[in-house]
């Protein structure tokens, strides 16, 4: 049975309770459910839907019995002042019959201490944060520089190679010995050049599209944020 059955069945046997304590029942047993870690651990603590209803409007009848006999004022304590009345919280049962008060405000005072704790604690995770988004931020840089060193270096091998090699066209017919320097030079540095560009396509390729899922990766769990999620109504 889902927490929404649960309720469900629930809201069916309290049917015969006035509108507003039915609804603040059901408010107090859905907190009960976002409170507890697990829903089938939560119904299992409370028993039966039946039985809770039960013991609800059991405990409402006794209420509305106790506040509403009639016992006639004795003469000499007419003009006495009437004692103030308290009100209380009202009661809701698990399934064994065990009372429970109505939450109180003890989430407000967890979020409250929370955010205190974070204002006082502020200057270490500040620090921490500081620090680890600058060893971040300088891995990225020398990730990046990388590429852009063997991008710039196949490219400049490769135009040098080719610039080289076609000038030693014409110096070989003034001067061969020249010339054939020229073209070595040229076609080894044409070569590196091109030995080169095979990492560096890869990089620019596989390398950065990579880097880039990585960081996302990397924010979506400091986030908490998962992509295949799916929010429960």
């Amino acid at each position: 049975m889902t927490r929404q059955e649960y309720l469900a069945e629930l809201r069916e046997n309290l049917s015969s309770l006035p509108t507003a304590e039915r609804d603040s029942a059901l408010v107090y047993y859905e907190e009960f459910f976002e409170d507890a870690d697990d829903d089938d651990e939560a119904i299992k603590t409370l028993g039966s839907a039946k039985s809770v209803a039960e013991s609800i409007i059991a405990d409402q009848n006794r209420t509305e019995k106790s506040t509403t006999e009639y016992v006639p004022a004795k003469p000499a304590e007419v003009k006495k002042e009437e004692a103030p009345k308290t009100e209380t919280a009202p009661t809701y049962f698990d399934g064994n019959g065990e009372g429970k008060k109505e939450k109180s405000q003890k989430s407000t005072s967890d979020k409250v201490l929370m955010i205190v704790l974070l204002v006082l604690t502020f200057p270490i995770w500040i620090s921490i944060l500081a620090v680890a988004f600058g060893i971040f931020v300088a891995v990225l840089s020398a990730l990046l520089g990388i590429i852009i060193a063997f991008v710039a270096m196949s490219v400049t091998l490769v135009i040098m190679g080719l610039i080289t090699f076609g000038t030693g066209i014409p110096t070989v017919f003034i001067s061969p010995v020249a010339g054939v320097v020229l073209f070595a030079i040229g076609a080894l540095s044409f070569a590196i050049g091109m030995f080169i560009s095979i990492p560096t396509l890869w990089l620019c390729a596989e390398g950065i599209p990579a880097l880039f899922r990585w960081i996302i990766s990397i924010f979506r769990r400091l986030f908490g944020i998962d992509k295949g999620a799916k929010v429960n109504a």
